[in-house]
């Protein structure tokens, strides 16, 4: 169901696809990868034994994290573990008007951050 989810908007990679686009684009430094994975700078999740990045969440040209992404993290990091963060992303948002918010972050950055804070407070409770 995740990989369906995530197909829309960049499909899904495992940490060494995420590498071999890192090396296409003149990066060599997988310890940065691994940075901003342990930081949680970056959305990833566990399955099937390995490292699973949604490639949305970066910038096509140089591989880095998109900007935006950092803040919609800020909000749900604190209350969403990486798999509940990952289906976050991935599922169609009431706030959305059932988009999801991976879609959305690049052309509605507010709604998303809108999106976030409220289920941040539902989440809290």
């Amino acid at each position: 169901m995740m990989l369906n989810s995530y197909r829309v908007s960049g499909g899904l990679a495992r940490v060494p696809e995420v590498v071999a686009l890192f090396k296409r684009h003149g990066r060599s430094d997988v310890a940065t990868l691994a940075s901003w994975i342990d930081n949680r700078e970056v959305l990833s999740f566990e399955w099937q034994s390995q490292t699973w990045l949604p490639l949305f969440q970066f910038n096509r040209f140089d591989m880095t994290p998109r900007p935006e992404l950092g803040q919609v993290l800020a909000e749900l990091t604190s209350v969403y573990g990486p798999w509940e963060l990952a289906n976050w992303f991935a599922q169609p948002n009431p706030w959305l008007v059932d988009r999801t918010p991976a879609d959305m972050l690049g052309s509605d950055l507010p709604a998303v951050l809108n999106a976030s804070r409220a289920d941040r407070f539902i989440a809290n409770g």
